[in-house]
């Protein structure tokens, strides 16, 4: 599938932010398997390239990403839940929760 993300700071960060993005149940909380995510993504916003602390306020940056979800996750519909924190604290699973506090930004069918 295709991500397109577009984003804008309403103020001037020191920090350089990162997202993550999991697929959630209609509950809220992230789908999990054996205890682990079902699926997410994780990436410093701006790729590292242009990291959110250089970002002027207001101005737009589009970041567009292809990812593949795997063949074993069951079918069903899936919302997309998005995180946004300072990178610094990690952006593996292993440092998120389930509590379901990210942004739904869309839904996904799953065949």
């Amino acid at each position: 599938m295709r991500l397109d993300y577009y984003w804008r700071l309403s103020a001037k960060t020191a920090a350089d932010l990162g997202a993550r993005l999991f697929f959630t149940g209609g509950d809220g909380l992230v789908a999990t398997r054996h205890g682990f995510p079902l699926w997410w993504q994780g990436w410093e916003l701006g790729a590292g390239v242009r990291p959110t602390s250089e970002w002027e306020p207001g101005s737009i940056v589009e970041e567009e990403y292809y990812v593949l979800v795997p063949r074993d996750v069951a079918s069903g519909t899936y919302n997309l839940s998005l995180k946004v924190r300072d990178a610094s604290s990690g952006l593996s699973p292993e440092s998120s929760d389930d509590t379901g506090d990210g942004q739904t930004i869309g839904s996904l069918v799953v065949r």
